[in-house]
Formats: C-alpha cells, sequence, structure tokens
C-alpha cells in the first residue's frame, strides 16, 4: 500500500515554494523546499518577497559553514502555490554566499543527501534534498569523514531546513510560524497534496547525481 498525501486547503492555509539557487563550477545548483502557515493567506508577491528574504538571513550563515568555497548561494525565489501565475518573490543576495570549507571540492555532481519524512508512509510520503559543494578534507573513501565536523554541520543545517522557521510581516499580521512540508504540487490549486516533515536524516555516503540540474532537491 503506497498512499497519496493529503490534500492542501489553499483558500485556509498558505503554502510556500522556496527555492535556493546557487552555482559550483559554473553549473546551476538547486534546491527545493516547502513551507504552511496555518490559518492565514498570504499570497501577495510582497508576502513571498519578504519569506525569500527573511529564510536567507536565517539560512545562510549554516548552509555556508557545510559547503565548500567552491558553491556559492546566489538567490532565493518564494511561490504561493495558491497563486501560480502569480511572479515569485525573487531575494537575490546582494553578493554571492561562498562556502566556508576550504581545499578541494569533489565537483558539482557530489552531494551529501538529507532525507524528508511525513507521517504518510510509502514513496509519496518522503523525499530527498542533495546538497551539493562537497569538500575533499570531508570525503573518506566515499563516505563522510566523521572526525571531521561535517556530521555536526550537517546536523544544524538540516534542522533549520526541515524545522519550524519564522518570519515577522508587517502591520497586524506580525510573527507567523512557517511549518515544513513535503508538497506535490498539481497544475491545480485544489490538487496540491502535502504534509508536514515530521523527521529528517542524512546519508553518510557521498551521493552521485547526475542531472542538467546539479544539487536538485525533490
Amino acid at each position: 500500500m503506497d498512499p497519496e498525501l493529503p490534500l492542501l486547503d489553499t483558500e485556509v492555509d498558505t503554502f510556500y515554494r522556496v527555492t535556493v539557487e546557487g552555482l559550483i563550477s559554473s553549473q546551476q545548483t538547486i534546491n527545493k523546499f516547502w513551507f504552511g502557515i496555518e490559518g492565514a493567506t498570504l499570497n501577495s508577491y510582497a508576502d513571498t518577497l519578504l519569506v525569500a528574504e527573511s529564510l536567507t538571513q536565517a539560512w545562510d550563515v549554516q548552509w555556508q559553514t557545510a559547503t565548500s568555497i567552491a558553491w556559492s548561494w546566489m538567490r532565493t525565489e518564494v511561490q504561493s502555490l495558491a497563486e501560480l501565475t502569480q511572479l515569485p518573490g525573487r531575494y537575490q543576495l546582494p553578493s554571492p554566499a561562498q562556502g566556508t570549507r576550504a581545499g578541494d571540492c569533489m565537483g558539482p555532481i557530489s552531494a551529501w543527501t538529507l532525507n524528508r519524512q511525513t507521517a504518510t508512509r510509502g514513496r509519496h510520503g518522503r523525499g530527498s534534498v542533495r546538497v551539493a559543494g562537497v569538500a575533499e578534507a570531508d570525503n573518506d573513501d566515499g563516505k563522510m569523514d566523521v572526525a571531521s565536523s561535517i556530521p555536526a554541520d550537517l546536523t544544524a543545517l538540516g534542522n533549520l531546513l526541515f524545522g519550524v522557521n519564522t518570519v515577522t510581516f508587517p502591520g497586524a499580521v506580525g510573527l507567523k510560524t512557517l511549518i515544513p512540508y513535503l508538497i506535490h504540487e498539481s497544475d491545480s490549486v485544489v490538487l496540491h497534496r502535502g504534509a508536514p516533515v515530521v523527521r529528517w536524516t542524512y546519508h553518510r555516503d557521498v551521493s552521485t547525481q547526475r542531472s542538467r540540474k546539479y544539487g536538485r532537491g525533490s
């Protein structure tokens, strides 16, 4: 049995797709995340732009700590899943946020894999994100060098990406909680399916991903 994720109610709650765009060895990296805000509809362009900037500022330092100096964070894009024809909020970093792990990099197709899981069993209830920018110093014959700081740094990064984040909206809206989701998108706003992320893990193996979009996360 492989149940589908539940349908989402975009008329009552807010759901965002968050895309982190990076660059490594002239190759673009793309990672996608989803978040929900319960009991509010914050779907305007200004809302999505605010979320893009807020999450960038919350995540960038730890993402840099976990990645090679060969990788840089370029921009963050946030799309409201209730307004698929609306332009997404796109925050361009004033200058690229470069990784801080020194030494050679394993190249654009090597990555760390972070797995996310919902309460839904089966393949529909789980997904993965591949974080490009693996430093050679953190590689021990194709596996994570557990003697380095990378296990702790990836743990800290995953706790941010798959944890509860907050954004302060202007005026009476105020502080809102962003709940991490796994969402299967549809061309119709009434057919999006998703569920909150309840746990996540990382693989100790260095993964290899051969794709036109290196580092793409599902």
